[in-house]
């Protein structure tokens, strides 16, 4: 079953903001998004960074900061509205969250960064899986070593042939190549050709240096070079990664995000990288670095 995992957040957050004073767990969150605890923990921890327990306990002190500054309620009775049965458990939650006291923050009216809501927006769906907005590299020389292939677009379509060669390179050559700097690394590397009815990808890994090349390999040097990077997170295995999806994702980049920034695509490449110690059988990170000016 695909799951539009965007539109499930984005009730996850509202329900939180609606039930804000109520007792929020995640057994409550994953019986109403019909999802397991583990999956919903998972899908919010791998966009986020943080668990979804820790946001909802964020989002309801910075209710209570606000109502300590804006209402006459004692700090006991904001406790309560907030789902702490003792006054000690809210001070102590309230310091490790902030680094002040409620009583110290109510009598000093200081600055505080608080727990904001989660901006949805900044997610994009796509078939069983989200695209997250991107941030940006300055990212060094470096280099990499792997197989090259020229694959049709009917090719992969029909056999899956960006997969193939993908789990074929793991499988069969990656340990091979000297200078390898994660043997669980795994990078695709895209050269741009001219007429652009097929892929001139490689199937490659990063290493330390191109000296060594293995018969029939290619290295390349990719100078120091600033990249926008967008993070696609699956909720498939690895292998579900093909042209067809690459190619959905990059018209996304190249249509609505491109051509609504300030930034333009500077050398006739970019590269997908998939740490492959990251990876399960039902879930997958793939990073796409483009060189831009």
């Amino acid at each position: 079953m695909i799951v539009d995992y965007k539109e499930t957040l984005r009730f996850v957050i509202d329900y939180i903001e609606m039930h804000i004073k109520e007792d929020i767990n995640l057994d409550h969150l994953a019986h109403i998004t019909y999802l397991s605890k583990f999956h919903l923990h998972r899908v919010f921890k791998s966009i986020t960074s943080e668990s979804l327990i820790k946001y909802v306990r964020g989002r309801k002190l910075s209710y209570s900061a606000y109502d300590l500054l804006n209402t006459d309620l004692s700090i006991l009775k904001i406790a309560l509205d907030y789902n702490y049965n003792q006054e000690q458990s809210f001070n102590r939650a309230f310091k490790q969250e902030f680094q002040i006291s409620p009583a110290k923050y109510r009598k000093e009216k200081c600055e505080l960064f608080i727990t904001h809501k989660l901006d949805i927006n900044n997610f994009y769906s796509f078939d069983n899986g989200l695209l997250i907005s991107p941030v940006f590299f300055l990212k060094p020389e470096f280099s990499i070593v792997g197989l090259q292939h020229q694959i049709s677009f009917e090719d992969d379509r029909r056999n899956g042939a960006v997969s193939k060669a993908s789990v074929d390179f793991c499988n069969n050559y990656l340990h091979i190549i000297p200078n390898v700097k994660d043997t669980k690394v795994f990078i695709g590397f895209d050269k741009y050709n001219k007429k652009r009815d097929y892929l001139d990808y490689t199937t490659a890994t990063e290493v330390t240096t191109i000296d060594n090349i293995p018969k029939d390999m290619v290295g390349y040097v990719i100078p120091t070079t600033q990249f926008v990077c967008f993070k696609y997170i699956g909720f498939h295995p690895p292998e579900e990664i093909n042209a067809r999806k690459l190619i959905s994702l990059f018209n996304f980049i190249f249509t609505q995000w491109f051509p609504n920034s300030i930034f333009k695509q500077s050398k006739p490449f970019h590269f997908q990288r998939l740490d492959l110690k990251k990876c399960t059988d039902s879930y997958c990170e793939m990073e796409m670095f483009f060189p831009i000016h």
